[in-house]
């Protein structure tokens, strides 16, 4: 008889030992996905008002410009208007940069001074401006154009973005916004684990526990009836 138990107390053991393993394996996963978006993910945009910038310097986390709106838009100077919000910014020598590129000319380098209101929004206009740096050609934008929008905090006069958000609009002749994006930092460049691949990882591991399970079970069953 007790030959006969012996297997069914081994076969219990190791099903709690999986029962431990595949809540772990999960809890692990869990831990590995990200619990919210990064901060390079845009903000809900209100869109329907109807080039390259320089390399970085070094990684600032907490600064931020976004979008909020595209308020008017238009392809002469001064017609095209954003909403934006600043945050993160802590009385430093960050300076507001903004660059606007079209049809492979650069429209406008504007270096506008450092955030004199401090953190909140500012009202944000597209116009002919080389403050920041050599521009090659004068509004009126081309219609029909992608026209890039360059949004950075700059460290200091001349300096590396620290900060750099690029907006593209379909085009200045009564376009949207088609993309909003965080260049710097890049967090792209951090690995994470996503979705898919916690589910794969924590399905990888039960199977694994499952295998383990039928080969003891097997040589349980061999060991019994020897």
């Amino acid at each position: 008889m007790s030959s006969e138990r012996e297997p069914i107390g081994l076969e219990s053991r190791m099903l709690r030992s999986v029962r431990w393993i595949v809540p772990l394996a999960l809890a692990a996963a869990m831990l590995l996905i990200p619990s919210a978006a990064p901060a390079d993910a845009a903000p809900a945009l209100n869109n329907s008002a109807g080039g390259g910038a320089p390399a970085g310097g070094q990684r600032s986390d907490s600064l931020d410009w976004q979008v909020l709106s595209l308020d008017a838009i238009g392809c002469n100077a001064h017609e095209t208007h954003f909403t934006t919000l600043l945050s993160g910014y802590n009385g430093g020598p960050e300076r507001f940069r903004t660059i606007v590129d079209a049809g492979g000319l650069r429209y406008m380098d504007e270096d506008a001074g450092t955030p004199g209101s401090g953190n909140g929004q500012y009202g944000w206009s597209l116009y002919d401006s080389n403050s920041g740096g050599p521009t090659t050609a004068a509004f009126p934008l081309p219609p029909d154009t992608p026209v890039t929008v360059d949004l950075g905090l700059i460290n200091g006069v001349g300096g590396p973005f620290v900060f750099l958000r690029q907006v593209v609009l379909s085009k200045c002749n009564g376009g949207t916004i088609v993309s909003d994006r965080v260049l710097i930092p890049d967090y792209a460049a951090i690995p994470t684990l996503t979705q898919v691949g916690a589910a794969t990882f924590v399905a990888l591991v039960g199977l694994l526990s499952l295998w383990v399970l039928r080969r003891r079970r097997a040589a349980a069953a061999g060991a019994t009836r020897l």
